[in-house]
């Protein structure tokens, strides 16, 4: 299981090189949007292994943890503007 989420963390190939599949998506829409909009921005689920979907649920509040509040912008993207 620890290589799965291992593979999951260390993700890279998308996003300009970003590391990290969850991750990478969130810090690439933070400029943008309020911290807690991007917590299920990208989920991780599986039939077959649940620690992947906890594991990145977690990671989500740690990410969360020092973001919140620091911006009132809402989720649009900087092209809809």
């Amino acid at each position: 299981m620890g290589e799965l989420i291992a593979l999951l963390d260390s993700a890279t190939g998308h996003l300009d090189g970003a590391t990290g599949l969850t991750a990478a998506y969130r810090a690439c829409n933070a400029a943008w949007c309020d911290a807690e909009n991007l917590i299920d921005f990208v989920t991780v689920t599986s039939d077959v292994y649940p620690e992947p979907q906890a594991y990145c649920e977690e990671e989500e509040v740690e990410w969360l943890s020092p973001r919140r509040g620091r911006s009132s912008t809402s989720c649009s993207s900087p092209r809809a503007r």
